[in-house]
């Protein structure tokens, strides 16, 4: 099922997020990503925004700084689109599993990732995708950092210039929704 608006939170007693997403035939499916999934996933998610970064960063200094200023910014302006939402809301999923797999398929306008259920118990062959171009990847990934951020987990998986954009992004409202 392909997934086109997704509500992202943080679960403190759960101690993971939970996606609750909406398929195009208005089902909802609610996906569970665990600290050791995500800490696997942000870094193929931010190696594709390096390649479509404007700047490609070398051993240079100068060069490197650019390219973190460039991410910033782009980081910026993609969280200033974030416009409040209507969410997903997690009780009227049809499906509700432990995500243990994602697979990550990349091009030249978009990554997409599908999130796939345990091989055993009742989820079946049954998997949920979503496409994201830059700046939809680069708004979700503000919101899955600042989440993580009051989880309190490792921050060595994110890169320098998403804490530099967080620290200088106004805080917003609960901006957990994206399309």
């Amino acid at each position: 099922m392909n997934l086109g608006r997704v509500t992202t939170v943080y679960v403190d007693v759960e101690d993971r997020f939970r996606l609750s997403g909406a398929a195009e035939d208005g089902s909802v499916v609610v996906l569970w990503l665990t600290q050791r999934l995500l800490c696997r996933l942000v870094p193929p998610m931010v190696q594709w925004l390096d390649k479509h970064s404007t700047l490609q960063a070398s051993s240079s200094r100068p060069v490197a700084t650019a390219v973190q200023a460039v991410h910033s910014f782009a980081q910026q302006s993609a969280v200033a689109g974030l416009r409040p939402q209507m969410p997903v809301h997690a009780t009227a999923a049809r499906h509700d599993w432990l995500v243990q797999k994602v697979d990550v398929v990349t091009s030249a306008q978009a990554l997409c990732l599908t999130f796939r259920p345990p091989d055993e118990g009742g989820a079946g062959d049954e998997k949920a995708s979503v496409t994201m171009d830059a700046t939809h990847l680069r708004q979700w990934l503000g919101i899955v950092h600042g989440q993580w951020q009051q989880a309190g987990w490792p921050q060595g998986v994110w890169p320098l210039w998403m804490a530099q954009a967080a620290a200088d992004t106004p805080a917003s409202g609960g901006g957990v929704v994206w399309h």
